[in-house]
């Protein structure tokens, strides 16, 4: 069956469309600075690559969905400062993803895909409150993309990759892909092959940038797991709770290092043959999701991302960036008295 484009069709078109087997994907990622070599779209351009990649292994999956692609919005809360970053905070956010859901919900489509290709904690986090109060409405609603986020960086999907490619990836590439978080290899390899028109041609010269180790922070970080393994009782939540903490540590270092060229990770080392591979795992992986949960009535906790089990350290990232210009403030107090 065809992938209708939502915002092309009628409404008497859409009355015609057998709604009860609609599934609807929402991609959406606000404006942010990528380094010097991605656009300030890049999240929406993933959004909506990944997007229109995995609705067409659904429809070869199960032709007899009814498969809407709703318009990009340009929206996002935690995006990193700096110039041409936009964002709206968490509790914006997941109002807006409830009310459209609400909206489609009353026009008949009850499936719905919230497509992202933005990780930042407190967005994440508003997704799912945001998810969890759309299934109490009785809609099946997925946000795919925490899953394999997470299995790019923590390296699950290297054999796959290497398959894929014909060859081994580089030891050093797969030894730093958990510090690959922000318009590194991974982001660049996705839009040489989702956009490889809006790649600028000097990311094959940028140096790699991986944050500073802190040892002090990961004992926090460690910590502030000890309460979230006491309140988490289901296995497969335990499981993620390890990786969602080092993706953390690995930000908050990026935080305290100061991020200023904008991209952290190795850029240069992407390719045009590891893109495709990049896109092609996460693209499966994101239509199995969305079958089980959407389709087949899957349990969706199985694909979060275990942020919310980590509401101390959304606290604690929010507050770095103000404690250490207070500090920089101090100590430039202290020098002026000198």
């Amino acid at each position: 069956m065809a992938i209708h484009e939502y915002q092309r069709l009628t409404q008497d078109e859409l009355q015609r469309l057998d709604l009860s087997q609609a599934l609807l994907f929402l991609p959406f990622g606000a404006p942010e600075r990528h380094g010097p070599h991605l656009p300030l779209s890049t999240d929406a351009l993933i959004s909506r690559g990944l997007a229109q990649r995995s609705a067409a292994l659904l429809a070869e999956m199960r032709p007899e969905l009814t498969i809407l692609l709703h318009p990009t919005l340009h929206i996002g809360a935690a995006t990193i400062r700096g110039t041409g970053s936009l964002k709206i905070n968490g509790r914006t956010l997941r109002r807006l993803l409830v009310q459209t859901g609400r909206r489609l919900a009353a026009t008949g489509i009850t499936r719905l895909v919230l497509l992202t290709g933005h990780g930042g904690l407190a967005h994440v986090i508003a997704i799912e409150s945001a998810m969890r109060e759309l299934r109490k409405r009785g809609l099946r609603v997925i946000a795919p993309t925490s899953r394999p986020a997470a299995r790019s960086y923590l390296g699950q999907y290297l054999d796959r990759w290497e398959q894929i490619i014909g060859k081994p990836l580089d030891a050093s590439l797969a030894a730093h892909l958990d510090c690959d978080l922000h318009a590194g290899l991974l982001e660049t390899g996705l839009l040489l092959e989702l956009a490889p028109d809006q790649v600028r041609p000097e990311y094959r010269e940028l140096p790699p940038i991986f944050p500073r180790e802190r040892p002090w922070l990961r004992r926090l970080i460690d910590l502030s797991l000890l309460p979230a393994r006491l309140v988490v009782r289901d296995p497969a939540d335990r499981e993620r709770l390890p990786g969602a903490a080092l993706i953390v540590y690995r930000d908050l270092c990026w935080v305290l290092d100061g991020r200023e060229r904008g991209y952290v990770g190795d850029p240069a080392a992407a390719d045009k043959r590891f893109g495709a591979a990049l896109v092609q795992t996460v693209s499966e992986d994101i239509a199995e999701a969305v079958l089980d949960v959407c389709v087949q009535g899957g349990d969706p906790r199985a694909y979060s991302s275990g942020y919310e089990y980590l509401m101390p350290l959304a606290a604690l990232l929010a507050a770095i960036p103000a404690v250490a210009l207070l500090i920089a403030a101090l100590v430039s107090t202290l020098v002026g008295r000198v």
